[in-house]
């Protein structure tokens, strides 16, 4: 006998109490495997077992599993089928053979089985044809909107143009000479206006007192300074003229004879320095300034020259520089 009367002889009667007759399409997931052997896939098996039922039973996410299992041997060919329920306990199992190892009949019957095995009620029925939708009403056409003429935008305004004049503001610490017995550190501050590439200010100055020691006692000095500065500016270097006018105020102390004095002092000169922007308002000023000192102050302690203001000076400096 071949497998297709057995599978239909057997494995009817076998699982026709597992489905009880349903009149509703089965659902089931199936667990395939083919072995060493090249008959049908799990594709092939679906398709003719779909074809035989009128719908497709397979679904990954079915309670119920069907294993199917082809194996060969030298003689024959064989495939056993298991159904597990939703809880995994057999349901029944069976096998079929063909001695012949003839794939096509194997496959065929196989189908078959599986096709009783799941739902002997509609096995071997044609496929019902599925109902088409009823086709949807056409919604009207809305009636085309009046064309309105469009307005005109009105016309691009100018832009305002970037002023080029900004004004500077500036402070920080110097180191001096020539102004004092000693080497002074001082404090200045600067206000300008800058164009791109010139620029005109005002700069204002403190020197702390700076201190000589002399056997009989000790002199010191201050200055007090205001100076204008025209400069030119390309790239982050500045080169400016610079005149100043103030006070130098110097004592001796430690002597029989205390005494303060303060006298004119005047300078001219030339800065050279750089200016680094760290953002587009703010930034970094260093200079160097070599000055001619226009006059001269003499301290002395019991009448004896000390120290005198000599004929040339200089000044370092650093600071932050604003700009609005």
């Amino acid at each position: 006998m071949s497998p297709t009367l057995v599978a239909r002889a057997v494995l009817g009667a076998f699982f026709i109490s597992v489905s009880a007759f349903a009149t509703e399409p089965r659902r089931v997931r199936l667990d395939y495997e083919r072995g060493a052997t090249q008959c049908g896939d799990a594709r092939e098996l679906s398709d003719a077992v779909a074809a035989d039922l009128g719908y497709a039973p397979f679904a990954p996410d079915a309670p119920e599993t069907l294993r199917v299992r082809i194996g060969a041997s030298a003689a024959e060919l064989t495939a056993t089928i298991e159904l597990f329920d939703a809880r995994g306990s057999s349901a029944g199992r069976r096998e079929l053979s063909s001695p012949e190892r003839d794939c096509r009949e194997l496959m065929a019957a196989l189908a078959l089985a599986v096709s009783i095995a799941i739902d002997p009620v509609h096995s071997g029925k044609e496929p019902e044809p599925e109902p088409q939708p009823a086709p949807e009403p056409e919604a009207p056409k809305p009636a085309p909107k009046p064309k309105t003429p469009k307005a005109r935008p009105p016309p691009p305004q100018p832009k305002p143009q970037p002023s080029n004049l900004h004004l500077s503001l500036a402070g920080g610490a110097l180191l001096a000479t020539g102004t004092a017995p000693a080497q002074a550190i001082g404090f200045f501050g600067y206000a300008g206006a800058r164009w791109p590439s010139v620029s005109f200010g005002i700069e204002g100055r403190a020197d702390l007192p700076a201190e000589k020691s002399e056997p009989q006692g000790s002199v010191s000095a201050s200055l007090m300074l205001a100076s204008l500065l025209p400069c030119v500016h390309v790239g982050v270097g500045f080169a400016c003229a610079v005149g100043s006018l103030g006070a130098l105020q110097g004592s001796g102390e430690d002597v029989s004879r205390p005494a303060k004095a303060t006298t004119v002092f005047a300078a001219a000169g030339v800065r050279g320095g750089t200016d680094v922007p760290i953002t587009e308002s703010l930034g970094v000023v260093g200079f160097v300034d070599l000055r001619t000192n226009l006059t001269r102050t003499t301290l002395r302690l019991n009448d004896r020259e000390v120290w005198s203001t000599p004929a040339f000076g200089g000044d370092l400096g650093v600071g932050l520089r604003g700009q609005l």
